[in-house]
């Protein structure tokens, strides 16, 4: 779901699947069999040339496609995140390394860094089985993420010089502007729920 929606261009680099009429992946035992049927013959012919084919890549189900495929239509239309992701962008998995307060070296990697009139939005797509509100502030105390913000922030906050860079401004144009860290929740089934959040 990531690569989809931040790197959509590196998605056929990264990622294989069958097409919708794969004949069924044989199990063990009928690989080995003595005599196997005609239609196992010809299936195991079919998926090991795929296979071949796909070396190096993550291979997906149909059913994971599928799912990939209405979360990011669900992001795409959504009124705010369809503009923020309606193209690749340098800011989009971006890496960041600094040393924090103390003089430890710190690394991040960032889902999506946007530069609006008045902050800086750094933005953390999770997938989550419901996006309601109470539901996934649950997930927020579970899985940290109010920490995961702020250590996020930290960093944004100290390379905001080289976030400005790649932007093509100058090193002191982000100077001063508040940062905000945001969750996108989006749901893995129907009917595809996309929430924002932001971790204060």
């Amino acid at each position: 779901v990531h690569c989809l929606i931040l790197e959509p261009d590196t998605w056929e680099e990264r990622f294989a699947f069958p097409p919708p009429d794969a004949p069924k992946r044989p199990t063990a035992a009928q690989r080995n069999a003595a005599k196997p049927s005609a239609a196992t013959t010809e299936a195991i012919a079919y998926l090991d040339a795929f296979d071949a084919a796909a070396a190096g890549k993550m291979q997906l189900s149909m059913a994971d496609l599928a799912a990939a495929q209405h979360l990011h239509q669900a992001v795409r239309n959504h009124p705010v995140l369809g503009t923020w992701f309606a193209a690749p962008s340098v800011l989009n998995e971006l890496t960041i390394a600094w040393d924090d307060a103390s003089g430890a070296s710190c690394k991040a990697r960032l889902d999506a860094v946007r530069i609006l009139a008045d902050h800086i939005r750094v933005l953390d797509l999770k997938t989550a089985q419901d996006a309601s509100p109470r539901e996934f502030a649950r997930s927020v105390i579970r899985y940290g993420y109010l920490l995961q913000g702020a250590f996020y922030a930290d960093g944004a906050n100290a390379c905001r010089g080289a976030i400005a860079e790649l932007q093509g401004l100058p090193s002191y144009a982000l100077d001063g502007m508040p940062i905000v860290f945001e969750v996108i929740a989006a749901e893995k089934g129907y009917p595809w729920m996309v929430a924002r959040y932001e971790m204060t």
